[in-house]
């Protein structure tokens, strides 16, 4: 292929698209951080179970990535204006195969014409995000890095861009990339490996991850957090268990009355004293001054409320610590009944 030559883009139809990107006969550049386990959120443990059908697929309409696809075309649009660069979209469903490993392909974002042809991948990500502090170091996330590495590799263009938005923060990034040797050849030999182990049904090995983890629990079977499953091998024992458990909670409820009966005893001896000595001992009681604070509750907010509430504040320079949502497991006071 010459440097000038656009790549012969394939155009599949939307559906035959879908069926090849989650087949176990194909893998596409989009799989490759997670085949190198550079992806947090899908091990290749745990795409390897979902391609092979242990596992079900994860096609869920997310927001996160309504909000990229349709960010693109701004993205292009910005990157062209801020370049001066020629852009063209391929299409969704275009891909370009490997010439000898047609069962390995990639979807480009954008090409753009800068003397010669070069691959865009387009990127957004929210601030105060995991995924934003690493864009905003010197080098794009190497997860990225590996995706485009992968199309430079099967389109055979000479170079490419990543450019990314980070929402809530001033313009775009554009990090410029030409193909690395050493790094395609890693790509390549994990991506033939990774197909094996599909073609022969041979899990990758347990990494440790949150996500292999995760995976391994749903195809063993072990119970989630959303039931509750009775177990009467234990039941005498746990039974026992919370004997002791409910005269623990009677020993401390009684403790908390008399400590507050204590405290209340000792507030009417010091009075407007900051404290008072009793024998050996000293007990204390000073005003404590509290600084104003503002508490904004932000349960049930769209998140593109919470970013604007967070780029308000920053503007403002006040300081703030965002404590990310999470889903945790909580123990609830055991009683009887469902």
């Amino acid at each position: 292929m010459d440097k000038t030559d656009k790549p012969k883009f394939e155009t599949l139809p939307a559906d035959e698209w879908l069926s090849r990107h989650n087949s176990p006969n194909y893998v596409s550049a989009s799989m490759v951080p997670s085949i190198l386990g550079m992806n947090k959120w899908c091990s290749a443990f745990t795409l390897h179970q979902r391609l092979t059908g242990h596992l079900p697929l994860d096609n869920r309409d997310k927001f996160a990535m309504r909000l990229g696809h349709h960010m693109e075309p701004f993205l292009a649009e910005e990157y062209s204006r801020e370049t001066g660069h020629h852009v063209e979209d391929p299409g969704d469903t275009a891909i370009v195969s490997h010439p000898d490993l047609p069962w390995f392909y990639a979807t480009l974002d954008r090409i753009a014409l800068n003397r010669y042809w070069g691959a865009i991948e387009l990127k957004t990500t929210k601030v105060f995000t995991e995924a934003a502090k690493d864009w905003r170091t010197s080098e794009p996330p190497l997860a990225v890095q590996a995706q485009i590495q992968a199309q430079l590799l099967l389109s055979g263009l000479t170079w490419g861009a990543l450019v990314g938005c980070i929402l809530g923060q001033d313009g775009i990034i554009n990090a410029r990339v030409t193909p690395h040797a050493r790094f395609q050849e890693i790509i390549l030999s994990a991506v033939q490996e990774f197909k094996w182990r599909l073609d022969n049904d041979r899990a990758p090995a347990i990494d440790g991850s949150d996500s292999t983890s995760e995976a391994v629990k749903e195809i063993a079977g072990v119970a989630t957090a959303d039931e509750v499953v009775a177990d009467p091998e234990i039941h005498e024992t746990a039974a026992e268990v919370l004997a002791e458990l409910f005269e623990a909670k009677q020993n401390e409820a009684a403790w908390k009355d008399k400590r507050q009966t204590c405290e209340n005893r000792f507030t009417d001896w010091i009075g407007n004293h900051a404290g008072m000595q009793f024998g050996s001992f000293v007990v204390k009681r000073p005003n404590v001054t509290r600084a104003p604070s503002i508490t904004i509750p932000l349960k049930g907010l769209p998140p593109e409320e919470v970013d604007v509430i967070q780029r308000d504040i920053e503007e403002l320079a006040l300081d703030y610590k965002l404590t990310p949502a999470s889903t945790y497991r909580r123990f609830y006071w055991p009683k009887e009944g469902s």
